[in-house]
C-alpha cells in the first residue's frame, strides 16, 4: 500500500551521476525514488512583489510555465513548482 499524499513540497537535490536536467526526487507519497526532468535553476532575483527565477536560463514569474511546470512561489533560496503529480521545490546551491 502506498504511502498517503502529503501537500508538503518534495524537495529536489542534484545527482551527479545523471545528466544536466535530470534530478532524482523521492516524493513522500511514492515509495521508490522517481526520475523526473526538473528546469534547471541558474538564480532567484528576490524581492516581495516581483521575484524572478532564472529557470532553463529564461526570467520566470510565479504564474509562468517551466518545462510542463507551473511556478507556484518564488522564494529567496528556493522555488516551489507543481505538476499534475505535485510540488517540488528546487534549491539554490
Amino acid at each position: 500500500m502506498a504511502a498517503p499524499r502529503t501537500n508538503s513540497p518534495v524537495v529536489a537535490a542534484a545527482d551527479s551521476n545523471l545528466g544536466a536536467k535530470e534530478r532524482v526526487v523521492t516524493p513522500s507519497f511514492r515509495n521508490s525514488t522517481t526520475r523526473v526532468n526538473l528546469p534547471i535553476l541558474g538564480g532567484i532575483f528576490y524581492s516581495e512583489k516581483n521575484p524572478v527565477a532564472i529557470l532553463n536560463g529564461s526570467s520566470m514569474m510565479e504564474g509562468e510555465k517551466a518545462g510542463g511546470f507551473l511556478i507556484v512561489k518564488i522564494n529567496v533560496y528556493s522555488v516551489t513548482l507543481r505538476d499534475e503529480n505535485g510540488d517540488v521545490e528546487i534549491r539554490l546551491k
